[in-house]
């Protein structure tokens, strides 16, 4: 099934079309929350596992991704995922952006990306709760 790429204004900062990136569905450990910002709720995350991936190599997955969860703006989540702790789990699909492709940030100096993390390419569950 090929998925239907949304246009968005931070795609402008990626150093390829949106296309050319993986979708990553992912089971992983939240090692650290950081505060929300910019209609994102920032978290770094580790011990991942795949679970599956499209139009990418398992191989080029690190085990510490910085997560960015849009939300609250039309184009994200409704609102903000209560309660992200550090050391819980959580499963998530989005496009994986390779560390020498993301865009450096304050929260997030150079490890690689799981973007778009909201309808239509991706979803968050945590807590038992599915988030589109």
């Amino acid at each position: 099934m090929t998925k239907q790429f949304p246009v968005y204004p931070e795609v402008d900062i990626l150093k390829k079309p949106l296309d050319q990136y993986p979708i990553i569905h992912v089971q992983a450990v939240i090692e650290q929350v950081e505060e929300s910002k910019h209609g994102h709720q920032h978290l770094l995350i580790n011990q991942v596992q795949i679970l599956d991936i499209e139009n990418g190599d398992p191989s080029t997955v690190t085990d510490e991704i910085f997560v960015a969860i849009r939300y609250g703006d039309g184009n994200g989540l409704p609102e903000p995922i209560p309660d992200l702790e550090a050391g819980q789990p959580i499963e998530l699909q989005g496009v994986y952006i390779p560390a020498d492709e993301a865009y450096p940030s304050e929260d997030n100096p150079g490890d690689p990306v799981i973007h778009f993390t909201h309808h239509p390419l991706g979803f968050v569950i945590y807590q038992g709760k599915l988030y589109k």
